[in-house]
C-alpha cells in the first residue's frame, strides 16, 4: 500500500523555481496589493495566473522588468503564479 503525503506551503511565502528554460514565482496577495517583485525579468512570453486562471497581458504591466504590476488591486489570499 502506498500513499502520497501532501506538503502545504505556509501562507504569504514566496516560492521561486529556476530551471534551464523557465522561471516560476508564486505569491499570495494581501488586500489591495498590485505590485510583486520577481526573481526574473517578465517577458511578453511569460504566463501570469491568478487563482488558476490565466491573466491577459492587458491586465498588468512590467514586461522587461523584474516587477509585475496589476492594473486592478487584488483580493486577500489571491494566488499568483508567474512562469517566464
Amino acid at each position: 500500500m502506498s500513499y502520497t503525503k501532501r506538503y502545504e506551503i505556509p501562507a504569504k511565502v514566496e516560492q521561486s523555481v529556476t530551471a534551464a528554460s523557465f522561471n516560476k514565482n508564486v505569491f499570495e496577495a494581501t488586500q489591495g496589493q498590485t505590485t510583486f517583485a520577481l526573481t526574473f525579468v517578465l517577458t511578453s512570453k511569460s504566463l501570469v495566473f491568478v487563482n488558476s486562471g490565466i491573466v491577459s497581458a492587458a491586465e498588468y504591466t512590467g514586461v522587461g522588468t523584474e516587477q509585475l504590476v496589476f492594473n486592478n488591486p487584488l483580493s486577500l489570499y489571491d494566488k499568483i503564479v508567474i512562469i517566464g
